[in-house]
């Protein structure tokens, strides 16, 4: 127009120092040969507008520490791979910003970490390193950020913060653990500029110590202990060792790691007396492999004397049913007894680490020698149970109850007077040295019967006898009495007793005779004579 091009709304969206425009002339859409070209300009970037993730947590493996990791699986403790760079609108990176209200905090801007976890949005973990660090060039690497404790799910949020606004990040930005207020929270991210890994895990690092979670501290000799040892494997910072990715190797397994399911290489915990006797050791399976990070025991006993085991025990016994005292030179134990201490320890040869050992004080009390009745079997009717329980009490050879014997005691009949059959349960552990028979019982009335109680531990315990007892005949017969005094008319819901007189029921045997000793219950229930088969309970 009027012989010159006037341009009213060019813009350039590509920031570069090199740019040039070129003018053509266009006669009928067709360029002609006549140009010319501009001179040499710079198009700066825009204002800052996004974050971009160069190295995503959610997306990479860990640079170090964790060769069988899986992409997004990172161990605790070791530096996570973070990278972000500074964005306008166009997505150029903003390397490089000259003055004007676009420029403000550019391009060496302070970016903040922050750590959530999936259990809440707003919730931060235990992120460690350097929380903020100023970009260069439009990009920045935090170095040294890492994660502590182990979960399936987090997400780091990283954001632009102005620390003129916030002066408790100028005052903190080298503080190497969690700032007390969220970084990337409303109030402390003044441009509300922020981007999201994707979810990524943390897996616990290698084993670093054990810590018992059960286990008996008092036991009987020669007896399982009463809580058998549970052994949890943590790693430097608390967490339960349940996965396997801290291993450089899984025997010839070289394969990924997996990070939610059972370890394919676990921990084996082995376990000893630590400064006992030679003569003096730990009975039963004394590896076991951790399932998700807890290793269980199930049989450990600990043998006071080794000799003699597992021979038949000959130490401090009741021969002919003298029992000598523990003072006696064949009931006396080598050092430390009753004083032990258990050491458990992880298998070094895996990876090649060894764990420090973890040392657990014990005290062994004597085993049992011998055994009494304190509550003989008495008053019963047959096809009934024992109208008393019977108790047995164990003892070791200071006449002191063994209340730490976990053993079983076993009924029998011996002097079977009427043929009878013993029913019940016969086979009782010790609790606190007491085995109690609560519901044994003879089917077949006699005079004369008595019952055995035999001792199923480790020590040699000898059988004790029951004294004669005396089953009287089962219940044939149920008669109602004081007949003429229970009138035949009742009101309903009120007492029998108001108007009439409460029913007596007697149990009698088939001779007739009443049973003073049945403990059988008697069911009331009442029922409509024209009709019989509806039944009503009180």
């Amino acid at each position: 127009m009027q012989g010159s091009a006037k341009y009213t709304s060019l813009r350039v969206k590509t920031a570069r120092t090199d740019n040039q425009l070129l003018y053509m002339q266009v006669i009928r859409d067709v360029p002609s040969l006549l140009t010319v070209q501009s001179p040499i300009f710079m198009t700066t970037p825009g204002a800052l507008k996004s974050l971009n993730f160069l190295r995503d947590p959610g997306l990479l493996s860990p640079e170090t520490g964790c060769r069988r990791c899986p992409h997004g699986v990172h161990v605790a403790g070791e530096t996570l791979p973070v990278e972000v760079e500074l964005l306008d609108a166009f997505h150029n990176r903003i390397t490089f910003c000259f003055s004007g209200q676009s420029c403000e905090y550019l391009p060496d801007a302070t970016v903040a970490a922050q750590l959530i976890s999936s259990a809440s949005d707003e919730q931060e973990g235990t992120l460690a390193g350097q929380l903020t660090d100023e970009g260069e060039a439009g990009s920045l690497a935090f170095t040294d950020l890492s994660v502590e404790l182990a979960g399936p799910e987090y997400v780091l949020r990283l954001c632009m913060v102005d620390e003129l606004a916030n002066p408790v990040i100028a005052a903190k930005r080298r503080q190497s653990y969690g700032l007390e207020q969220r970084l990337c929270a409303a109030g402390g991210n003044h441009l509300q500029v922020q981007v999201d890994s994707k979810p990524f895990a943390v897996v616990p690092s290698r084993p670093a110590a054990l810590k018992i979670l059960a286990m008996s501290v008092n036991s009987g000799e020669f007896e399982k202990l009463p809580v058998q040892p549970e052994i949890e494997i943590v790693d430097t910072f608390g967490n339960t060792v349940d996965r396997d990715c801290y291993r450089a190797e899984c025997a010839a397994l070289n394969h990924t790691c997996n990070s939610t399911g059972l370890s394919a290489c676990p921990v084996h915990i082995d376990v000893s007396l630590a400064g006992a006797s030679n003569v003096s050791r730990v009975q039963g399976t004394t590896m076991v492999s951790d399932l998700h990070g807890v290793a269980k025991f199930t049989d450990i006993s600990i043998l006071a004397d080794s000799s003699e085991w597992p021979g038949p025990f000959v130490k401090c016994v009741c021969p002919m049913g003298v029992c000598k005292l523990c003072s006696a030179s064949d009931c006396t134990h080598p050092a430390p007894f009753p004083y032990y201490s258990l050491q458990f320890q992880a298998d070094p040869t895996a990876d090649g680490y060894a764990l420090a050992t973890l040392d657990t004080d014990i005290t062994l009390h004597r085993r049992a020698q011998s055994m009494k009745i304190i509550v003989q079997p008495a008053l019963i009717v047959a096809r009934e149970v024992f109208a008393s329980d019977i108790v047995i009490e164990v003892l070791d050879c200071a006449r002191s109850v063994a209340i730490f014997d976990t053993s079983y005691v076993l009924a029998a009949m011996d002097d079977n007077a009427g043929g009878g059959t013993l029913s019940g349960k016969t086979t009782v552990q010790l609790r606190n040295g007491l085995a109690i028979f609560s519901n044994l019982g003879i089917d077949l009335f006699g005079n004369g019967y008595t019952l055995k109680f035999s001792y199923a531990g480790t020590a040699a315990v000898s059988n004790v006898k029951s004294r004669p007892f005396r089953v009287e005949r089962p219940v044939e017969i149920l008669e109602q009495v004081q007949i003429s005094s229970f009138r035949g008319r009742v009101t309903a819901g009120v007492s029998f007793d108001v108007e009439a007189v409460q029913p007596v029921v007697e149990l009698r045997g088939l001779d007739g005779k009443k049973l003073a000793n049945t403990v059988l219950p008697v069911t009331a229930s009442i029922s409509a004579l024209m009709d019989p088969g509806s039944w009503q309970n009180w």
